[in-house]
């Protein structure tokens, strides 16, 4: 009988780096994670140096990482959902539409989509995890250089959510 142990880890509003704000304007992050669920094992690791997202403009692509750790005794199956917890778009233009997200797993991309159609894929499978094993999830993002007036002021506040599930006779 499989024992399943859900384990949510929001990882706050751009707090791990991906901090992506108004074009131009002010950063909308909140340092940190917050752990949800039954104590299963993974942890989150965020880089010490994060990114400057406070004035994005045009063209800039950005890049961080978060090192997940399965530090429990059973091999667990990770899962990530990209959640936008808000967005504004004072002159029509919404950056979950434009702005590219790429998350990947070494060579393994988990998603490439606009941040609203990454948003839509809902949990998507990162993979198993032996106890012990490490695995670093690379972040991309990218502003298109083609947006034009309509993305000035714009905003989004966007989280993941990771869940993991463990099978008791593993």
């Amino acid at each position: 009988m499989a024992v399943t142990i859900i384990r949510k880890i929001l990882a706050v509003a751009f707090g791990i780096c991906l901090i992506f704000s108004a074009v131009p304007g002010k950063a909308l992050g909140e340092p940190g994670y917050i752990i949800v669920g039954d104590d299963n094992g993974l942890e989150i690791h965020v880089p010490k140096k994060t990114q400057d997202t406070g004035n994005l403009n045009p063209g800039d692509k950005k890049y961080s990482s978060l090192k997940l750790v399965n530090t429990g005794s059973r091999p667990l199956h990770v899962y990530i959902r990209t959640n936008i917890l808000s967005e504004r778009a004072p002159r029509g233009g919404r950056l979950s539409e434009v702005m590219t997200l790429v998350i990947k797993d070494k060579d393994n991309v988990i998603t490439d989509h606009s941040f609203k159609d990454a948003a839509r894929e809902g949990n998507v499978y990162i993979g198993r995890m032996s106890p012990g094993a490490e695995k670093i999830l690379d972040f991309y993002t990218d502003l298109p250089e083609e947006i034009g007036n309509d993305y000035q002021a714009s905003s989004m506040r966007v989280n993941w959510t990771f869940t993991t599930q463990s099978d008791k006779d593993d």
